[in-house]
Order: structure tokens, then C-alpha cells, then sequence
């Protein structure tokens, strides 16, 4: 879901993080306004903003629900996402050696989205 395509609520509590640096992420809403979504784009935000700081952060994306993942991180999501940054997803297949999977997402001199349930 892009930026443009949140409803009025969700734009302003991904601008009070951007207006913030990123210093906070801690955003109060009630179930089925959309949280997953905000946080979402506040992702994508934030990795433009380590882009233009030149750092290249290994984020962890956690959520209980599978589900929410998989809208989440659905094809064209991906698509844009990968513009900015390696996913590596161990939502559908874990595997023994996930670190060492995690220290090669390196190679590719992006930041690195780390996707767990």
C-alpha cells in the first residue's frame, strides 16, 4: 500500500514519525484502523531516510499473524520494497541457520528486512 493510499489518520501518524526522525514509533489505534498498514509505511519511509544517511539497518518485522504478512508483503509490495532493501522472509519456511542467512543479506550493500511469524 502506498503512502497515497492511506486514509487521513494513517498519513498523519506516518508524518509524526518522519517530523520526529524516528526517534518514536509508538502509535495508539483502535482494531481495524489500519496499524499494520502505517507501520507499513513508516517503513518505507524510514528506509529512505537511512538511504539518504547513507546506513543500511537490519530491521526485524515480526507479527503473530500470518495473514497480515502476507498482504503485507505480497508481490508488488515486495517489488517496491526490493528497491530499497534485501528481504528475507522466514514466515513460510524457518530454517536452522537463519543468522547465517541474515549475515549473507549483506552482500547486496542494502538494508536488510528480516520477515518472521
Amino acid at each position: 500500500m502506498l503512502n497515497s493510499e492511506l486514509k487521513l489518520h494513517q498519513k498523519k501518524a506516518v508524518e509524526i514519525s518522519i517530523n520526529n526522525n524516528f526517534e518514536s514509533g509508538v502509535h495508539f489505534h483502535a482494531t481495524g484502523t489500519g496499524k499494520s498498514w502505517i507501520a507499513f509505511s513508516i517503513l518505507i519511509e524510514f528506509l529512505k531516510y537511512q538511504k539518504k544517511n547513507n546506513k543500511k539497518p537490519i530491521i526485524l518485522w515480526i507479527c503473530e499473524r500470518k495473514s497480515i504478512l502476507n498482504d503485507q508483503f505480497s508481490k508488488e509490495n515486495k517489488r517496491l520494497l526490493s528497491k530499497e532493501a534485501a528481504i528475507i522472509t522466514f514466515s513460510d519456511k524457518k530454517i536452522d541457520c537463519w543468522y547465517e542467512s541474515i549475515n549473507t543479506g549483506r552482500f547486496w550493500g542494502k538494508p536488510i528486512i528480516v520477515v518472521i511469524n
